[in-house]
């Protein structure tokens, strides 16, 4: 690794260079990155940049095509090394990859020295050529030694700079860490629309090199959803991509996808299909994998049972090591790029294991014997977890809910069947009954309530278990609306209680109020709870409490008694914040809205409404954002907001109604009477046929979408519309996200449609304010929707107007 002096002329000549085995092909979706990493290089501060992520992200390929566009930055010229391509040519079976130890100590620092001279004259002459940059990949094994051996050879070379392709950073004082993510995928609900699909960057990817093994291939209704599935399946993550689409020469995305569900290997290749360096994704997680000690294994495999991601608190309980070590070893993971760190919604951080890797996992755990142990630990802390949430803590309130709550449903689920097929009916019911919350609004609730219902009509419940599954299964079939089955189980449930159960008696009591709701009978629900509010109070159960609060200024607002209702739904709120239950704390938000609705307070109640919505959206829950968004459509409808209410008050009810189909939870009859009425006066006043288009659309956005739309300004309709100045015309991308402002969607709801990140749809955004010559969203929403109502709007593949 040797490279000569500047000369007089103040040229530099690298008489010494490895093959690079990358050409310049097309990258895809990975302008941002590009950008970024063009503009760290052209820092001068910048001395040493690691680009990192995960095996197959396409390091190099970043690398590469950063080194062709920043080459002019460097008047001293680059040098590439791929040190994987130095140990095999040297013919040295000590510096293989593979061996121990590797290149010395000695001889990287004898070839940074070469590379990074120092000295006067030689520091003169470097000063007057400009920088250097130094490219290091496959340099794996010798990380250690570069950690120590880089910091001081730039320290004597000020104008030298090192650019490193690696699966962790170095670790050394002044580094600076590029994480490469994997692409951006689409969200199942854009699988309808196939020009949609293809502006996202895994599924450009995925047909760009489809279309080189089958020229043929196209992206078409049929084939759209498994595609969509594939990229989601694959994290988006280029190396599997491309592996992915090399087997469209013979055999179809759907095929593919099963195939993928019983064998990792169908993701591999035999020639051409790819520049890794790794011949399959089996070969490439279990290159990672070898780079772990003893107890990054052990714990990789304990996390992997979780299928929603793990925070310290849960890898701990599950983990044979102290809180510090296994944040330690989590630390570590997430610096080799087996788990994904992310910020949780709570402030924590959360880790995620990529799908192909955890099913890699899975298959290892398998075979050496200890998957049902890991399956088996990963249930009994959701057995805990339930028995915790029953049971009143030291100052008398029931730990009633948990942080996090949507966001553990899956593993939930999975560890209630594992307990279930093991033979444990009872603990399976325990957490059946005890994580109620888990079920509503989620696609397994019809699962649960089958599964109770053997349970229960088996016989294989002790009879101190029943009470509390009939209770549980009683509150989900009024869910699903099935309420003369759930009035005999909530009936069974009360008469099974203990005298003692207060909280439980209580419990039941306010799951038959809400049952009464459900039916239509909103006084008889009132008085039951108030019941179960008196009730829960004297057992401590504060989470029980506060739903029965607010159940009763639900009731209360249907009976018009708007004073009493703001009462119980503001002490509904403080109970939920107490307890530290967000989800808790804006349905109960979402209580008062309606209560200052049936007083006359409508402004209040709509701002009440909006903040509800944009923490349940947060929050995940499908459901109480698909009711939050019904009452507010038809508070819309009420006040006789215009048509741009109408308009949205049907995208809002259509969006809602795909949230219930996916999860079979119907709404309570006054809400649903409610929900009629305004559909037929929005039909009305919009005509039959926009009626249909509006609510076509509103079950086509996914749910981020729809709360976004809801939650942006309504625009102001006499607002001027400007036109472009100067003759600039917008560009088929820019046209795309001047119609998605104008349908009111934020920077995020923008990028989450078009497949983008967020600062792309940002500057998109700025370029089409500064061709109009505006600085306002207004003034764009109204350009877009005058240019559509005279028609001139663009195509949907090249952006001419039509």
């Amino acid at each position: 690794m040797a490279r000569s002096a500047p000369d007089a002329a103040d040229s530099v000549t690298i008489p010494r260079t490895t093959h690079w085995r990358h050409f310049p092909t097309p990258l895809v979706g990975r302008e941002d990155e590009l950008d970024h990493l063009y503009r760290r290089l052209a820092d001068p501060a910048v001395r040493i940049l690691t680009v990192t992520g995960p095996v197959g992200v396409g390091k190099s390929r970043l690398v590469t095509a950063a080194l062709g566009r920043a080459a002019d930055l460097f008047g001293a010229g680059t040098l590439v090394v791929e040190l994987d391509k130095v140990c095999e040519e040297s013919g040295d079976p000590r510096t293989a990859p593979e061996a121990d130890g590797g290149l010395t100590q000695a001889e990287i620092d004898e070839a940074l020295t070469d590379v990074f001279p120092a000295g006067a004259e030689e520091a003169h002459r470097a000063a007057s050529a400009g920088r250097f940059l130094l490219v290091l990949d496959g340099c794996e094994e010798i990380l250690p030694e570069l950690r120590a051996s880089l910091p001081r050879a730039l320290s004597a070379c000020s104008w030298g700079a090192v650019m490193i392709a690696a699966p962790e950073p170095l670790g050394s004082y002044g580094e600076e860490v590029v994480r490469v993510p994997p692409l951006p995928v689409p969200d199942l609900a854009a699988a309808h629309d196939p020009d949609e699909c293809a502006a996202v960057p895994s599924v450009r990817l995925f047909l760009r090199r489809a279309q080189a093994v089958r020229p043929g291939f196209r992206l078409t209704p049929d084939n759209a959803e498994a595609v969509v599935r594939l990229c989601r399946r694959t994290d988006g993550l280029p190396l599997a991509i491309e592996l992915a689409a090399a087997r469209m020469k013979t055999k179809s995305p759907q095929s593919v996808l099963e195939g993928l569900d019983g064998d990792l290997d169908i993701l591999s290749a035999s020639g051409g299909e790819t520049l890794s360096r790794h011949r399959g994704m089996r070969s490439a997680i279990s290159w990672s994998l070898t780079r772990l000690d003893a107890g990054e294994q052990e714990l990789l495999g304990r996390v992997s049972a979780f299928r929603s991601g793990v925070d310290p608190a849960a890898a701990t309980s599950v983990a044979d090591a102290g809180p510090e070590e296994v944040e330690e070893r989590l630390a570590r993971l997430a610096d080799k790029s087996l788990l994904h760190a992310e910020e949780a919604d709570d402030g924590g951080v959360v880790f995620r294991l990529p799908n192909l890797t955890r099913q890699y996992v899975t298959e290892w755990l398998r075979q050496s014997g200890e998957l049902t142990r890991v399956l088996e630990i990963h249930a009994r802390y959701f057995l805990r977890m339930a028995d915790m949430l029953q049971r009143p803590d030291v100052e008398g309130t029931t730990l009633g809910c948990m942080p996090n709550g949507q966001f553990w449903r899956e593993d939930v689920e999975a560890a209630m069947f594992f307990l279930y097929d093991s033979g444990e009916s009872a603990a399976a019911a325990r957490v059946a009954a005890a994580l109620g919350q888990f079920w509503y609004g989620s696609g397994a609730l019809p699962r649960v309530v089958v599964l109770l219902r053997e349970l229960l009509d088996s016989g294989r419940l002790p009879p101190d278990a029943a009470p509390a599954a009939e209770g549980a299964l009683g509150e989900q079939l009024t869910w699903l609306g099935e309420h003369r089955e759930a009035g005999v189980r909530l009936e069974r449930a009360l008469r099974g209680r203990r005298g003692d159960d207060a909280a439980g008696t209580g419990m039941d009591t306010r799951r038959l109020a809400d049952l009464a709701f459900h039916r239509g009978d909103p006084a008889a629900a009132a008085s039951l709870q108030r019941e179960a509010a008196t009730l829960l109070g004297r057992a401590g159960a504060g989470f029980e409490r506060a739903k029965a609060l607010r159940g009763l200024a639900e009731c209360l607002a249907a009976l018009g008694e708007g004073p009493t209702a703001v009462s119980a739904a503001e002490e509904a709120h403080r109970v939920s914040e107490a307890l530290g239950d967000e989800a808790g704390a804006a349905l109960a938000d979402a209580a008062r809205a309606g209560a200052l609705v049936a007083e006359g307070g409508v402004r209040q109640a709509e701002e009440l409404y909006r903040s509800a919505l944009a923490r349940m959206r947060r929050l995940d829950g499908r459901v109480a954002c698909a009711g939050v968004l019904e009452r507010l459509a038809v508070r819309w409808v009420c006040d006789d907001g215009g048509r741009e209410a109408l308009r949205r008050a049907v995208i809002g009810i259509g969006a809602a109604s795909v949230m219930r189909s996916s999860t079979r939870c119907v709404p309570a009859v006054p809400d649903a009477d409610g929900i009629d009425r305004a559909l037929a006066r929005a039909q009305e006043g919009l005509g039959g046929r926009r009626f249909d288009e509006l609510w076509t659309k509103g079950r086509s956005l996914e749910l981020g979408a729809a709360v976004d739309l809801v939650l942006s300004p309504v625009p102001d309709e006499a607002a001027e519309a400007p036109r472009p100045e100067g003759g600039h015309t917008l560009t088929a991308r820019e046209y795309q996200v001047a119609e998605l402002v104008a349908e009111g969607l934020t920077n995020r709801g923008i990028a989450r449609r078009l497949g983008i990140a967020e600062w792309t749809a940002i500057n998109h955004l700025r370029k089409v304010m500064r061709k109009l010559g505006v600085s306002s969203r207004v003034h764009v929403a109204g350009w877009f929707r005058e240019r559509a109502r005279e028609g001139r709007v663009p195509g949907p593949r090249d952006g001419r107007e039509r």
